[in-house]
């Protein structure tokens, strides 16, 4: 396990300079994106989109865990099923989504989607309602609503969490790898060392940041070169597989390179672990640095990059030189990634090994009934046990016995 004191480290050379960006300036963005959440972590997912002004829509089995959303700006609810929650059950979760299909028709839920450019759906692999109904939900939403751009956002569990929440982010993932969709994923196992608060915190933190990059807002408009438009950005984000956004804000210069830096903001990152593969099938790149760094680390910035992650087969670039205003940054945003098998591999493994030591313990406890009765003996007399005054000869009858 890390040391607490070094993840910290960590924790805060990724995160510094992150929140300096103006929330208002998230209305400059390029594309309208909307969140739609199920259960708490999507939920969660809503209220920190909402915190960046975007419309949101929750979605939860549990009329007591959708009241922590009332009453927020931007943000409708709906209870789906009995609003008893599902204790942690995909199955129900699903089945609660399908017999309140009709819900996906809801005024402001087809309002909140026809109105928007990009559609996030989020739920935790892990957990119960989001993770019994995300699939769905996305296999729904992409049929009524083609034209629109449909991805999924998911967070896997610490490894360390119970076995059904393994279980559940084992067949949440495959049923969204078959969906062939772009989707990001975060994952808790990677500051398993911190406290659930603080882990929750980080991760929502990431996805703040996430929502900013593939909005747009890093796609400046004084562009001194190539440039990013709309389409640009959305064929890049429709890709379909993994998403990484990631953003260097604000850039400090460093001896590394930048793709260097970027590789190691990633690693720090919330984001579950790049495989090393270099599978990458789209990539966009924005910039907004002085003329000296330009000229210092742009040059090799491509080659570099491409070094890094591999060879793209569309690649964009975003170029602006920096006038002084506000902070210089570098954004790029990975598309068509592999998925994280490394880690599904962990979580397979760790289910595994559960349902091992289950068999084991079932096998212990029922021995006596799984095998065969024994009939030797040494002939030895049986002390303690007590024979019934029925059974016992009285002192006449051994004598008549005797006697014959």
């Amino acid at each position: 396990m890390q040391n607490v004191k070094k993840v910290l480290e960590n924790i805060e050379k990724y995160f510094s300079g992150v929140n300096t960006v103006k929330e208002e300036s998230f209305m400059k963005s390029m594309l309208k994106v909307a969140v739609i959440g199920a259960g708490m972590f999507g939920g969660t997912v809503v209220k920190t989109g909402a915190d960046l002004g975007l419309p949101g829509i929750v979605l939860n089995a549990s009329k007591k865990d959708i009241e922590v959303f009332d009453n927020i700006e931007g943000i409708s609810s709906f209870v789906v099923g009995d609003g008893n929650g599902t204790g942690k059950n995909r199955d129900v979760a699903k089945e609660f989504l399908l017999n309140s299909i009709s819900v996906v028709e809801e005024e402001k839920i087809s309002e909140t989607i026809i109105n928007n450019d990009i559609i996030v759906v989020a739920g935790a692999a892990g957990g119960g309602f989001g993770s019994g109904t995300v699939p769905s939900l996305i296999t729904i939403l992409t049929q009524l609503y083609p034209e629109k751009l449909i991805m999924a956002l998911t967070s896997l569990p610490d490894i360390d969490e119970s076995y059904t929440a393994q279980k559940h982010a084992e067949d949440f993932m495959r049923e969204l790898l078959e969906l062939n969709i772009p989707y990001l994923v975060y994952d808790n196992n990677k500051f398993k060392a911190l406290s659930a608060d603080k882990i929750h915190s980080l991760v929502m933190e990431n996805i703040k940041t996430d929502l900013q990059i593939i909005s747009g807002m890093y796609v400046t408009e004084n562009v001194d070169g190539s440039n990013i438009d709309e389409r640009d950005l959305l064929t890049t984000l429709s890709t379909p597989g993994r998403i990484i956004p990631t953003l260097l804000f604000p850039y400090k210069e460093s001896d590394a390179s930048i793709a260097v830096m970027i590789k190691d903001k990633i690693d720090k990152s919330a984001h579950s672990e790049m495989e090393n593969d270099k599978v990458v099938a789209a990539m966009a790149t924005m910039y907004n640095l002085t003329e000296e760094v330009v000229a210092d680390k742009v040059a090799s910035l491509k080659a570099d990059l491409r070094a890094t992650f591999g060879e793209p087969i569309s690649d964009y670039r975003n170029e602006a030189i920096y006038n002084g205003v506000g902070d210089q940054f570098v954004s790029v945003i990975l598309t068509g990634l592999t998925a994280p098998n490394t880690r599904i591999d962990e979580i397979i493994s760790k289910r595994v090994k559960i349902e091992n030591i289950e068999k084991s313990r079932k096998a212990s406890g029922n021995k006596l009934n799984s095998v065969e009765h024994g009939s030797l003996s040494i002939g030895a007399k049986a002390f303690g046990g007590s024979t019934s005054k029925k059974e016992r000869p009285s002192v006449a009858e051994l004598a008549a016995m005797l006697k014959k």
